[in-house]
């Protein structure tokens, strides 16, 4: 019992240093549920004051970092306005991204390059 209340307060430790590393470079909000945290970040669109570019969600529990991670990647869009990103793609992408420390770093970080990568020239009109 002693071994598995060590194990798990490192195990928090760890989460907890991954979390506090990625809210120094993206918009990040996390929620406590009953069986897991949910984590939630924003990308913004490249010189927009309006709205989101990207909303991602990730649903965090004791499995992790070795068991996958569910996740929600969604795009709001304002009518009249393109996609900025293929969901679809990048929904492949996080799919098949490898567990282990640090997964939801890598794949907040894929997601970052892809949709900044997507959105290089984009002009956003006001």
């Amino acid at each position: 019992n002693l071994r598995w209340q060590a194990w798990e307060r490192c195990h928090l430790q760890m989460i907890c240093s991954e979390l506090a590393q990625l809210q120094k470079r993206y918009k990040i909000t996390i929620e406590h549920r009953n069986d897991h945290h949910e984590i939630l970040v924003e990308f913004n669109r490249p010189g927009s004051s309006r709205g989101l570019g990207l909303c991602c969600r990730f649903e965090i529990d004791n499995a992790y970092p070795y068991g996958r991670m569910n996740s929600q990647i969604e795009q709001p869009q304002e009518s009249g306005q393109p996609e900025l990103v293929d969901l679809h793609t990048l929904q492949a992408t996080v799919k098949n991204s490898k567990p282990g420390y640090g997964s939801l770093s890598r794949t907040i970080n894929v997601i970052s390059a892809f949709f900044h990568n997507a959105t290089v020239g984009f002009g956003v009109l006001e």
